[in-house]
């Protein structure tokens, strides 16, 4: 539980700093020169091959209209995630403004995503959520008299960390003709001016009687 508790302080602490970093992409705040900066040192150290930024303009130093696919262009660069994204989901995920993080309350224990998203052509929803729940048993105790009813992690993994019980997600409200889970298939129309009956095959051809020392043939 100590684990599940350090994780929550450290998430509050990065709060301010996932705050700016929506308003950077979704163009409501501009980066300034120092930021510009030190994200293309990071990135230098990260790839010493990489093409360094253009140097900002000293009023604009960044873009009013923040940066365009941002987390679709970060999720196709994660290893763990990349492979499940599809040629399909990528219209939707251009659309997403952000992700955040956050802990499930006691007594239950997991931990929450949710995704935020612009306006777009695909479903209705502006808010989805998937919801991860670990493995956890009740445990009855006393404290100072008193019976307590605990839940606590039932088992841990092999490194340590927690054992995934069961998820659920937000109903997606798909937009006519848009939804993303299903394939339409596509049938050719036979061509009408074909038999609506099997066509019959042509009878074959009455063997030919074999003339010795000739060909297999004889010209009447």
């Amino acid at each position: 539980m100590y684990y599940n508790t350090l994780l929550q302080q450290y998430l509050v602490k990065f709060t301010p700093l996932y705050d700016r970093r929506v308003a950077i992409i979704n163009g409501s705040a501009q980066p300034t020169g120092e930021e510009l900066k030190a994200g293309a040192e990071q990135t230098l150290k990260d790839d010493e091959d990489a093409d360094p930024l253009p140097d900002p303009t000293p009023n604009e130093p960044g873009s009013k209209e923040g940066i365009e696919s941002f987390w679709l262009t970060a999720l196709q660069n994660h290893g763990g995630i990349s492979e499940l994204i599809t040629e399909r989901d990528e219209g939707a995920l251009k659309y997403l403004l952000d992700i955040r993080y956050t802990h499930l309350e006691k007594p239950e224990l997991g931990f929450k995503l949710v995704f935020e998203f612009a306006e777009n052509p695909y479903f209705e929803n502006k808010v989805l959520e998937k919801t991860y729940y670990y493995q956890v048993k009740a445990r009855v105790t006393r404290r100072g008299g008193r019976v307590v009813l605990m839940h606590v992690q039932s088992e841990l993994g092999y490194a340590g960390d927690f054992m995934f019980d069961h998820a659920k997600g937000t109903q997606i409200t798909w937009k006519e003709d848009k939804d993303l889970t299903k394939e339409i298939e596509i049938k050719k129309q036979r061509n009408k001016s074909a038999s609506a009956s099997p066509p019959i095959p042509a009878p074959s051809p009455p063997s030919l009687p074999h003339r010795s020392g000739g060909p297999d043939i004889f010209f009447i």
